[in-house]
Formats: C-alpha cells, sequence, structure tokens
C-alpha cells in the first residue's frame, strides 16, 4: 500500500458577494494497492481551478494534480485526485510494486 495525499472537493457554498457557488476543497490521506491501479492521468480541470486561485489556502497554485482510476470488485472502479504530477505518482506506485 502505498501512502498519498488526496484532494477532494467537499460542500459547495453559495458566495454572496460574487454571487457564485464556491466549491470548498479539502486534503486526506489515503492509501492506495498499486495492484488495482488501471489508469492514472493529469486532472486539468484543477489545473485550471489552480491557476485561478488557491483551491486550498497554504497550497500553491503551481501543485500538479493526478487522477487515478482504481479497480475494484466487478465492474466497481473508483477514482481520485492527488497531489503530485503523473510521473511523481507513477514513480511512487512502480518502485513500491516493481511495474
Amino acid at each position: 500500500m502505498i501512502k498519498l495525499t488526496e484532494i477532494y472537493q467537499g460542500p459547495v457554498e453559495y458566495d454572496e458577494k460574487s454571487g457564485e457557488n464556491i466549491s470548498l476543497f479539502g486534503l486526506r490521506e489515503i492509501y492506495v494497492n498499486p495492484k488495482y491501479v488501471v489508469c492514472i492521468k493529469e486532472d486539468e480541470c484543477l489545473q485550471s481551478k489552480s491557476k485561478n486561485g488557491s483551491l486550498i489556502e497554504g497550497l500553491h497554485s503551481d501543485m500538479s494534480y493526478t487522477q487515478i482510476t482504481i479497480h475494484g470488485l466487478g465492474q466497481y472502479s473508483t477514482n481520485v485526485v492527488v497531489l503530485g504530477t503523473r510521473d511523481q505518482i507513477a514513480e511512487r506506485l512502480a518502485i513500491n510494486d516493481g511495474w
């Protein structure tokens, strides 16, 4: 199992000043079994949002975000977005699993 930092979208709140819905984001540690990772790609949506303003206070606007698809039982799969470039995440998974 590999420990990574996930960025996730929390509740959406309405900002009366701007008249827009504001997405709140949070960070948490997750553990991923590299044997079940089937896809790793950059999350261009969060990259774009990050360039327009910090998603989380204290998080650098140049941070890279990578989406990982994890295969579960049967047809089930889940996507998570973690901090780091696609190559950094792939390397971490390969070093610990011998890809």
